[in-house]
């Protein structure tokens, strides 16, 4: 995510950033995006798009959530810079949302995130570790989510928003921090999520795996190229869920202790996750 203490919103920056992303996590590939902002011209995204490290720019409404005052306040004055651009609208959490990457062209795409399949305003109104922006919607605005994430048809696909704010930051009184942390976790969760649908009767049973594979794996390497659309996995490894008790810890911690981070649905059951080959 570019939107830093300091936004990311040139080539030099991102591929810095990225550098030190990858001496932290060297097994991880990441993908690189830039902060829209005046700065962020026609030129610098033609530069960003011949790196194969940065692959989108990511629009912020000024002042709606963090490190969002930079963001766009006038939204006529990027067009030319949408002109050549693929587009998605991230962590989709409404109905409406849903209905509108629908209705739109091939090159519009839509994520969403695990707590959205799972939660609703109630739930961010009675805990402040659910509040999250965009904050969680009515119920039917979940199942649309629910369905849509189930559609198999490469529309949407899977962005978690995990968002590990020190346990600071969310319960400092008028002032919590927006987001919801499920990175370790977002994998089961979203199939839980899935789940419960189904022994409710919010979905059918027989969801294809092509279906959750896509959502969770495919779509998303599909819409940033990193694969196309008629290709095999290059990786030939895969996970298995399993019930063995895991339960969310109510709180975890960084390796010096220093920072305390609660996470979303912390103490409930999840599957746990191992990855095979």
């Amino acid at each position: 995510m570019p939107n830093l203490e300091k936004p990311i919103v040139s080539v030099a920056q991102a591929l810095a950033y990225h550098q030190e992303l990858t001496r932290l996590a060297p097994n991880v590939r990441f993908l690189m995006s830039l902060y829209l902002h005046p700065d962020v011209t026609t030129d610098e995204i033609e530069l960003a798009a011949k790196t194969n490290i940065i692959f989108g720019v990511k629009l912020y409404p000024a002042g709606v959530t963090t490190n969002s005052q930079h963001g766009v306040r006038d939204i006529k004055e990027y067009y030319p810079v949408f002109a050549a651009m693929q587009k998605i609208l991230e962590h989709v959490s409404t109905k409406d949302g849903v209905d509108a990457v629908k209705q739109c062209g091939p090159n519009v795409r839509g994520t969403i995130t695990a707590h959205h399949l799972w939660g609703t305003i109630e739930d961010a109104e009675r805990d402040v570790f659910n509040f999250c922006k965009p904050i969680m919607k009515t119920s039917d605005d979940r199942l649309a989510l629910i369905r849509a994430a189930i559609d198999g048809s490469s529309k949407f696909f899977f962005g978690s928003d995990s968002a590990p704010h020190p346990i600071q930051s969310k319960t400092e009184k008028g002032r919590a921090a927006a987001g919801c942390f499920t990175q370790p976790w977002c994998t089961s969760l979203v199939i839980g999520a899935f789940e419960r649908a189904m022994s409710l009767g919010w979905i059918r049973k027989d969801v294809p795996q092509e279906a959750i594979e896509g959502f969770l794996s495919h779509y998303g390497r599909i819409f940033y190229k990193i694969a196309q659309p008629d290709q095999k996995p290059t990786s030939k490894r895969s996970i298995r869920l399993e019930r063995k008790g895991e339960r969310i810890p109510k709180s975890t911690k960084s390796s010096d202790g220093t920072i305390e981070v609660v996470p979303f649905r912390r103490d409930e059951e999840v599957m746990t996750l191992t990855w095979l080959n």
